[in-house]
């Protein structure tokens, strides 16, 4: 069963700001035998759905601008990031996957990612990617 939520994404470029990107909006959140979605609209327009359990999360973007990334614990995966400047070839090296399902209704994370992101071939930053569902 789904419930709406509160979602808050803050996403943190550690090599670049030590100030967070933060979007917030209302979605919802459907759990099954410890695979999580979480499905939003941003301000922008784009309808997002992250599936997250331990280990593993794919972010599909749909709309104006589409994708899917891949989020594999210890792995690297490629895709093809499109931007209103261009499409970045894009690697993303994940160093962890973590969700705390029991933090619902709190500012602790539900879930948190770790990574490194490189586009064209230029390492961009170590990433930190907290998700926090009221």
């Amino acid at each position: 069963m789904s419930k709406a939520v509160n979602i808050r994404i803050s996403g943190l470029q550690r090599d670049i700001s030590d100030e967070p990107t933060v979007v917030e909006c209302i979605g919802t959140l459907h759990s099954s035998v410890g695979q999580h979605y979480i499905r939003y609209t941003d301000p922008d327009g784009i309808q997002n759905l992250i599936k997250i359990r331990n280990g593993h999360a794919t972010v599909t973007r749909t709309g104006a601008l589409s994708s899917v990334m891949e989020f594999t614990e210890g792995s690297r995966t490629e895709c093809v990031y499109p931007t209103p400047y261009g499409n970045f070839d894009t690697v993303i090296e994940t160093e962890a996957v973590t969700v705390f399902a029991e933090n619902i209704s709190s500012e602790e994370p539900f879930a948190r990612i770790l990574y490194d992101l490189t586009m064209n071939s230029q390492k961009i930053s170590g990433c930190e990617l907290n998700i926090i569902i009221r």
